[in-house]
């Protein structure tokens, strides 16, 4: 329900710049996404030069999204914040900024707008660009089309240490949630224990489930994605699915179900 709630509020803030940018005249905002979409599926994958071109789009969304990050905690703590480029596996350029003073304020209500200012921003550069770019969106295929989406359900989808899962911490008042979660989980599902209460928490071990399951579903996906590209699905499913089942054995190991809850990781 707070995933959903908070992927509402993104898309209609988004929603509220969409319909403020000039597209085409005689097409509204939602006809022209939508033929834009169409297009894109006719012509699933670019040239060479077109992915390339996504992969600087896509560089360029993520300096939005930090900058966002900054600009909207330093317009809290009156700090400018650090913005910077840092290069993945000696080539691959991943933005980021420092929002570590995050934790210096004190009030939930300012600490979820900056974690938001993010995937927001973001998603409506993605909207500015389909606009700016017209008729060669078409050119670029359908990884652009969906790139807005995908990035935003990314970084909103509260499974792995990102924008959402930090947002959901806030929202919950849980200061430890992903190890708080799997200990729930270990003690409802692996080794229940009925004098044991979820009262107020019910959705904790549901959650902590789907945390532990999350990242090893993926290796699946990925595996039959990497079988494909050399005509084996078959081989790459069995080989995601041993990745998998390996990684969650791995995890739910490391579960320590006695451990002590961080101080005040329950505080508001």
């Amino acid at each position: 329900m707070i995933v959903m709630t908070l992927a509402a509020a993104a898309v209609a803030s988004a929603a509220v710049v969409w319909y403020q940018l000039p597209v085409f005249p005689g097409e509204g905002p939602v006809a022209f996404l939508m033929r834009t979409l169409r297009d894109a599926v006719q012509e699933p994958v670019g040239s060479r030069g077109s992915l390339i071109e996504v992969l600087f789009y896509w560089v360029l969304l993520a300096v939005v999204h930090e900058l966002a990050h900054a600009f909207a905690l330093t317009s809290r703590t009156g700090r400018p914040g650090t913005v910077g480029i840092r290069l993945l596996f000696g080539f691959w350029p991943r933005p980021f900024a420092d929002v570590t003073a995050l934790v210096t304020l004190p009030r939930s209500s300012d600490r979820a707008p900056v974690l938001l200012a993010g995937p927001l921003a973001e998603f409506a550069a993605w909207l500015v660009l389909l606009v700016v770019l017209g008729s060669h969106v078409k050119a670029l295929g359908l990884v652009f089309v969906l790139l807005g989406p995908t990035m935003l359900l990314t970084n909103l989808v509260p499974l792995v240490r990102n924008d959402g899962y930090l947002l959901l911490q806030e929202l919950t008042g849980e200061r430890d949630l992903i190890h708080s979660a799997r200990r729930a989980a270990h003690r409802a599902f692996l080794a229940p224990d009925p004098q044991t209460s979820h009262a107020g928490r019910w959705w904790l071990p549901w959650y902590g489930l789907l945390e532990l399951a999350a990242v090893p579903a993926s290796l699946v996906l990925l595996g039959i994605g990497l079988g494909g590209l050399v005509s084996l699905p078959s081989a790459g499913a069995i080989g995601g699915l041993a990745a998998a089942l390996s990684l969650l054995a791995r995890r739910v190991r490391g579960i320590d179900p006695g451990a002590e809850e961080w101080p005040g990781a329950n505080a508001a």
